[in-house]
């Protein structure tokens, strides 16, 4: 039996080989600005359809505590008390915020998750095409301070210090929401699964069963083409990075929709980040890390996290792909 995911940058379209002894299940929604898929084995129809009910109701309560493009969501609260007060957050956020704190640090601040100013900066640039002065980009990198946050675990408490200062956990979020559908899935006997959401996937499989998924890379900045060989894994995640989708382009020059935090601009250079690590929100933040540090920076740190990575990046109008060493193990 193969399984064919079909991995195009932030948006993934699968199509599965079905075997007549299983039952397999497929869902999709719209979360988080692109399309959420389910696959997973059920016994029947009737347990499927509730797995996948219950699934969205989950994704949806995640959403409340991490999207700050829901205005009454727990991170939007923590931005609108930025410079007035602490804000009481629930376990999860704490949870969120131990995970970005390492990825700050294991990155040296090239995930950083106090990029919010900027992120809404560049949202309004991308929309109005307008391109912000030199002046107003460096007034938003002087609020990326990650090591001002203040976290008391005690209280559950998290306070922003500064007036405007905003959080932004899109450079995980995904990878985060779809583990935890995975694990819920796990713990309600489900052993063979897939979760994209927009292309941040987790799966399942059963460890005796001699079968893998199987994962289409993109070509870098084409949507529906993808190269020759293909990822093949099992109890693993994948995650991709780069600006097939969103970018703006000024003055001739392409602008990604990643930010690079030290510099405040969307990244220029062409990068393509493809990275395979255990769970879902370290495949994610590996991915938006990697697409800021240089070349040997991004291989040394995904290689410490015991992570993956295909890197394509453009160089005299060439490609170079760049690879970890032990890429070759999933990737034929």
């Amino acid at each position: 039996m193969k399984h064919l995911v079909l991995f195009f940058g932030l948006f993934t379209l699968f199509t599965l080989t079905v075997c007549a002894q299983k039952k397999r299940y497929a869902f999709t929604g719209d979360k988080m600005g692109s399309p959420l898929n389910l696959v997973f084995v059920a016994p029947d129809a009737a347990t499927a359809n509730s797995l996948s009910n219950h699934c969205f109701a989950l994704i949806d309560s995640l959403i409340h505590v991490f999207s700050d493009y829901d205005s009454t969501s727990e991170i939007s609260n923590i931005n609108k008390l930025a410079g007035i007060s602490p804000s009481k957050v629930s376990a999860l956020m704490l949870d969120m915020l131990h995970i970005s704190t390492e990825a700050y640090h294991k990155s040296n601040g090239a995930y950083n998750i106090a990029i919010g100013p900027l992120s809404v900066l560049w949202r309004t640039s991308r929309t109005t095409k307008v391109f912000p002065t030199k002046a107003i980009v460096d007034s938003a990198k002087q609020l990326i301070d990650f090591l001002s946050i203040k976290i008391n675990e005690k209280d559950s408490t998290v306070f922003l210090p500064h007036k405007d200062m905003r959080l932004d956990v899109g450079g995980l979020g995904k990878g985060y929401v779809a583990q935890k559908v995975l694990n819920y899935l796990m713990l309600n006997g489900v052993k063979e699964a897939m979760i994209d959401a927009g292309g941040k996937i987790v799966t399942c499989m059963p460890a005796e069963e001699n079968n893998d998924w199987i994962i289409g890379v993109n070509i870098s900045r084409k949507r529906e083409k993808i190269l020759n060989k293909r990822l093949h894994i099992k109890n693993l995640a994948v995650a991709t990075s780069g600006d097939v989708y969103q970018f703006f382009n000024y003055n001739g020059i392409r602008y990604s929709h990643i930010i690079n935090p030290i510099s405040g601009y969307g990244l220029t250079t062409m990068k393509n980040v493809t990275v395979i690590a255990s769970s879902g929100v370290l495949a994610d933040w590996l991915a938006t890390a990697c697409s800021v540090l240089e070349v040997k920076q991004a291989i040394q740190l995904v290689e410490s996290r015991n992570a993956e990575m295909l890197l394509a990046v453009k160089k005299r109008n060439k490609i170079v792909y760049y690879k970890t060493r032990g890429l070759n193990n999933y990737f034929y």
